[in-house]
């Protein structure tokens, strides 16, 4: 994955939220580099991305400098069948992939989720402990 390293920090700060990112074998390794060696090993690393679409409320991609791989297209896919809203960080210039994010929402501003996911659905935080 080119942008690990921004993905980790990303799914720091939506947890920092109160909210639950879910984002499979994110800590697979700490190279930035796709992890899969063969075909049968990226086939269940796929597998387990639609299955965290599957639990999700919403998908948000981290789209830095418009980029969204294969992979992530075909997650996209998938997140469109399923009829869930698709979030990028920004735009991918691509209006065949745009025309179906609800919203931009730049990895500066996450904040943003907190109004788009119900509340019932935000682990409110006290202190050190979740309340």
């Amino acid at each position: 994955m080119k942008y690990r390293d921004k993905a980790k920090e990303v799914f720091k700060e939506i947890q920092g939220l109160g909210l639950t990112p879910l984002f499979p074998n994110l800590h697979h390794t700490n190279d930035r580099v796709d992890t899969a060696e063969t075909s049968e090993q990226k086939r269940r690393f796929a597998e387990d991305h639609y299955r965290a679409i599957d639990e999700a409320e919403i998908c948000y991609w981290i789209t830095i400098g418009g980029r969204l791989g294969t992979s992530c297209i075909l997650e996209l896919g998938y997140a469109l069948a399923k009829k869930k809203p698709v979030y990028f960080s920004e735009p991918t210039n691509d209006f065949t992939l745009d025309c179906y994010v609800k919203e931009f929402i730049s990895v500066d501003k996450l904040e943003r989720f907190t109004k788009i996911i119900p509340s019932e659905k935000i682990k409110q935080k006290t202190g050190d402990r979740e309340g």
